[in-house]
């Protein structure tokens, strides 16, 4: 795929014809009593994808993060991404993003991109604290790089982020091989699940592609049903 089939800038934007917030969302928002009309409003004037210098920044400066996307059967997948701050993410300009992941020998992310093009990006930061999500579109491109197309770009609160550092740790050794499979949780998955204070969600919306989340709270804030 060559950068000619890329659309960026203003056209990216123009795709985006759906409002900004699904029909779930607004009934959150309504049933908490936020007028769903006003916080439309206010999507549009923080959500539209323009980086500049401080969010390049960020961006770029990211050694881990999570990709969500979808495979064939409309299933959501969650995907971490490692790789060295500057070289995980390059910004190719205000709206779109080169992804150059270790996914521990993972092909999952490029395999559903390639399927459905959709992809969003939770870049994130726990040494400052800091979160931003973005939804978009992909294509893979050369030795398995992603060309990442944004269509919502916004920074997120710090509330439930416990700040610890990290350094990717990107040796063949420490690659887990593909993904593992499982229909029913073990014991030591629900022990590490309860024990938690830090959890990431991929989710999906016709029209609105692949969302990840981050989800945090002191350990017990998830409960193994």
């Amino acid at each position: 795929m060559t950068d000619e089939t890329l659309q960026t800038g203003s056209d990216a934007r123009s795709r985006t014809t759906e409002p900004y917030f699904h029909a779930g969302e607004r009934q959150i928002q309504v049933e908490a009593g936020i007028d769903a009309d006003a916080f439309e409003a206010f999507g549009a004037q923080v959500m539209d994808p323009e980086l500049v210098g401080h969010e390049i920044a960020f961006v770029e400066g990211r050694s881990f993060s999570l990709a969500a996307t979808t495979d064939r059967a409309g299933r959501p997948w969650l995907s971490p991404l490692f790789g060295h701050a500057g070289d995980l993410f390059t910004v190719r300009d205000a709206t779109s993003v080169t992804i150059r992941a270790d996914t521990r020998g993972d092909g999952l992310l490029q395999e559903n991109v390639e399927a459905t093009g959709e992809l969003g990006v939770l870049f994130f930061d726990p040494s400052r604290r800091r979160r931003a999500k973005s939804l978009g579109t992909g294509i893979v491109a050369d030795a398995g790089s992603i060309h990442y197309t944004m269509t919502r770009y916004f920074g997120l609160c710090p509330k439930y982020i416990f700040r610890r550092s990290h350094e990717p740790s990107l040796s063949k050794g420490n690659s887990r091989g593909g993904t593992l499979h499982r229909e029913d949780l073990t014991s030591i998955d629900e022990a590490q699940l309860t024990e938690s204070d830090t959890i990431f969600l991929a989710s999906h919306h016709d029209g609105h592609g692949a969302d990840a989340t981050h989800r945090g709270g002191q350990p017990g804030f998830l409960r193994v049903l």
